[in-house]
Parts: C-alpha cells; structure tokens; sequence
C-alpha cells in the first residue's frame, strides 16, 4: 500500500544498533519510483538513512543514474571521515522493481571494504566503500527522506567545529536529496551481506511475500519451487535468510501512524516498532 493523504517518511522510534563489523548490512526493498525531479539542483531522492545524533553513519540515495551510497566514520582528532560510492544502473519511472544494496567490511589484507548494487536480482554494479566506525546508537534513522538526519549533523557540527564532516560526500548529503517521490513494499534489513543466490532467491519470491523466510513458510517454500529450486535448495535458502533478517516493513504491518516489524526483536536492540509516518516532501511510503 501506500500512504493515503500525500507524502510521507518512515522515522524510527528505537534507535537501532549498527551492524556487526565482521557481517555488513543488506538493504533490500521493493520500490516504484513515481517521478525523478527535473527542477533545482539535483535529481538524486532519499533512500534511507541509518545514523547517530552526530551524523555518523551511512545513507543512500537514488537517481536515474543508479545509487550513491556516502559513509560518515568518526575519524582521529575528531574530525569525521566521509566517502561516497556511485553506483551505477538504469533506474526507471513508473515500474516496481526490486533494489538491493550490500555493504561489506572487507577482510584485510584479503578483500576491502565494497558495496554492491542488485536491481531485480541480478547484480548491476560494485564499489569500494569505507564501512563505517559507528559506536553510537543509530538515534537519526529514517526511510524516504534525510530532514531529521542532516539536521541532526549539522547540529552536532555546530556544537563541536573540531568534528569537521570531510568534504564531497557530506557536502551532497547536507544540500539534500529530495524526498523519495512513488512507493515503497516490503522493505528489510539484514544483519549480514546477501549474495547473489540469496538475493536472487528473495526476488523470486516477488513483492506480495510479506514472510520472514521461515522454513515452515508454505508460500515461500511454493514460491521457489516455482523458480526451479528442489525442496532442500529453498530449505536451505530460507534458513539462511531467516536468522539474518532483522527488520522487515510492509503496509500490511501498519496501524494508523505506527508501524511494526515482522521480526521477533530477541535482542531487544533492533526496534520493532517503526513511529511517526512524517508528512513531507514527495513520499509515498509502503510499510509494515
């Protein structure tokens, strides 16, 4: 669904905790674009943005042009280190598709730090990106649009000057991408980095399955057989997915201006409980 009386964004209640270093994170989300902005200086619109009150974090926004994904690590001397990835893809109007981005820490001196692009389960583009040192409760996470993220750095900024933000990357985050313009289905976090077998496993399932991936799952287990998997392969699939996921939106999960998460909060670091659909911009937001 989408949201009835105009835009809106997604504004987390709980503050969230930032991934482990050694897993990387996975945003995957079913979405429609309604309309890229023609007018002012950018055509670039709010992903999601996962962030401290200090703006350390990371935040990703879409143009027609593919991702920018920009990370915002506390560095030496108190001045913060930002870097920016593009990532490159053919986003079109007026058609959902499925979008993933995953971010690795890198295993030095084997591999470094990447993200990676999915567009319909096939992976589009791949670039280096810091991951970032975040220790701080992610206190400024919101889907759709970056208001209270870059008001909450620029305030932190304002109080410190010796916690600079680098240039280019902050830079582009602080003039602001627009409010995310279309919809948004079902929208989850996972707590590690999907491969191309998993993500194309998720895609297969389509927009309508609104599950946790859970073994037991009949629709699931239904829906990849249809796709040429045997009953150990979507077994299999599911019980890698299950256990990684740790945020999962949809609109079926919603209840006025509130919305949950379909995953169990076992931890209790992770909030359930997904508050204040914001009215602005131009955002039609689908959630749980």
């Amino acid at each position: 669904g989408e949201v009835e009386n105009g835009p809106g964004s997604l504004v987390l209640s709980n503050p969230l905790a930032w991934p482990s270093g050694r897993a990387g994170y996975t945003f995957a989300a079913w979405m429609r674009v309604e309309s890229f902005s023609t007018g002012g200086n950018t055509s670039r619109m709010a992903l999601f943005a996962l962030r401290t009150a200090s703006g350390l974090g990371v935040a990703a926004e879409l143009s027609p042009e593919g991702v920018d994904v920009s990370t915002f690590s506390a560095g030496q001397s108190g001045v913060a280190k930002a870097e920016n990835a593009h990532l490159p893809a053919e986003i079109k109007e007026k058609r959902w598709m499925f979008l993933v981005i995953a971010h690795s820490p890198g295993r030095p001196p084997l591999s470094t730090a990447a993200v990676k692009l999915f567009v319909d389960g096939e992976q589009k583009s791949t670039a280096k990106l810091r991951f970032p040192k975040v220790t701080e409760p992610l206190t400024a996470s919101s889907f759709g649009a970056f208001n209270e993220f870059d008001a909450a750095a620029m305030a932190a900024a304002a109080a410190m000057n010796h916690h600079a933000v680098a240039k280019g990357a902050a830079a582009a985050a602080a003039v602001g991408a627009a409010p995310f313009s279309g919809q948004f289905g079902s929208v989850r976090f996972f707590d590690d980095v999907l491969g191309h077998s998993a993500v194309a496993a998720v895609n297969s399932l389509g927009p309508d399955y609104l599950g946790s991936f859970s073994p037991a799952d009949t629709a699931s287990g239904l829906a990849l057989a249809g796709v040429g998997m045997s009953p150990s392969e979507a077994r299999e699939v599911r019980e890698s997915l299950a256990p990684r996921l740790v945020l999962s939106l949809n609109a079926a999960a919603a209840y006025g201006r509130d919305c949950y998460s379909t995953v169990a909060d076992h931890g209790g670091s992770l909030g359930n409980l997904l508050k204040d659909v914001k009215e602005k911009g131009l955002v039609g937001v689908l959630e749980e």
